[in-house]
């Protein structure tokens, strides 16, 4: 068992050894759920490819026509 600390302002610092246990890095999430009157279920949370969907933004757009072309041309080694 390891032991955590909660802070005055209601942080808990998880431990280096549950955070490698878990693959946790900076940023990851945890879903926390209580179990019974003094129980706590920590479960760590991945991000799938399609809640980054539009995350990303670019400065111009590229047509479908131009993506096609440069599909081809690479296909052809051009």
């Amino acid at each position: 068992m390891v032991r955590a600390v909660l802070t005055a302002s209601g942080d808990v610092h998880l431990p280096e050894e549950l955070r490698a246990q878990l693959h946790l890095k900076p940023g990851d999430q945890v879903e926390l759920s209580v179990i019974g009157k003094r129980g706590l279920l920590i479960e760590a949370r991945t991000v799938d490819a399609m809640s980054l969907a539009g995350s990303l933004k670019s400065a111009r757009s590229i047509s479908l026509e131009d993506m096609e072309h440069a599909i081809a041309a690479g296909a052809t080694g051009q």
